[in-house]
């Protein structure tokens, strides 16, 4: 396989839509993994960071348990996208490398904090509202949101006919 070949049978729009996905999953398993210990996130978030140690119940294990679904929240997300969007790369015959490159980028943004949640959240935490903020409604509310905008970005056909006339698309010179 040759460079230009490879480079040919890369695709943009997969690219985009996968990235997107990954987005939207990354932060719907972030709002999902808030639900582990509700009543402490409830309290975190309503009371400053001195009056959270004098909190009845606290322990240093309901904490680190806290933090440590908090933190494999994140990447719990992205790998959960890469796979699904793996095995749809298979199931279309579309190149792998495209998912992959999508998966990095994320990775990448995720890292340097480069995402736009802090633009974005308002918008998409908004809905959860309905419920009160900080009720489990409110979390399974706006994470379903994202994932079911995570899971059409995915499999929505328009999105695939998008797609896919992206990888099909050849740029032709027409002589007069």
């Amino acid at each position: 396989m040759t460079i230009q070949h490879f480079i040919a049978r890369l695709n943009w729009r997969l690219i985009l839509f996968h990235l997107v996905a990954c987005w939207c999953f990354t932060y719907a398993f972030s709002l999902f993994s808030w639900l582990y210990d509700l009543n402490y996130v409830k309290y975190a978030l309503t009371h400053s960071n001195r009056e959270v140690f004098k909190m009845p119940g606290f322990t240093n294990q309901r904490v680190a348990d806290m933090a440590l679904w908090s933190a494999l929240s994140y990447p719990a997300g992205l790998l959960a996208c890469f796979i699904l969007s793996m095995i749809i790369s298979r199931k279309k015959r579309w190149f792998w490398l495209n998912g992959f490159i999508s998966f990095l980028v994320a990775c990448l943004l995720f890292h340097f904090k480069f995402t736009g949640w802090i633009w974005l959240k308002y918008i998409f935490l908004t809905p959860g509202e309905l419920f009160g903020v900080f009720s489990a409604g409110y979390f399974i509310l706006n994470g379903g949101i994202l994932l079911v905008l995570g899971l059409l970005c995915l499999f929505l056909p328009a999105v695939v006919r998008f797609i896919e006339t992206g990888a099909t698309q050849k740029t032709t010179i027409s002589s007069p």
